[in-house]
């Protein structure tokens, strides 16, 4: 079946319009898992991995980024501070070290 240009495979008279009618869920984040989670930038970042070398922890360049070894320090820091170790910069996190 051919409309102008565009052939429906298989002789399908359905339009595509962008739209799919069922609410799967895949786009719908729960607020309450991130709700502990602070939104922090490079600057944060960097301030945060600055602690955790001086609590030698954190032996990686002190550039803001939130790689797989900063987040091991954090759990690492976390656990020894009896904080939830899930290697994220957590509003708790930024209590505990003293940067909020």
């Amino acid at each position: 079946m051919f409309i102008g240009d565009f052939g429906y495979p298989f002789g399908y008279p359905y339009w595509y319009d962008g739209f799919y009618p069922y609410g799967y869920g895949y786009n719908n984040y729960d607020p309450a898992v991130y709700q502990d989670a602070a939104a922090y930038d490079g600057a944060l970042v960097g301030q945060v991995q600055t602690r955790l070398t001086r609590a030698g922890l954190y032996r990686g360049a002190i550039d803001g980024v939130m790689g797989p070894q900063t987040r091991r320090a954090i759990r690492a820091y976390q656990r020894s501070n009896r904080l939830r170790a899930d290697g994220t910069i957590s509003n708790s996190l930024i209590t505990t070290m003293g940067l909020g």
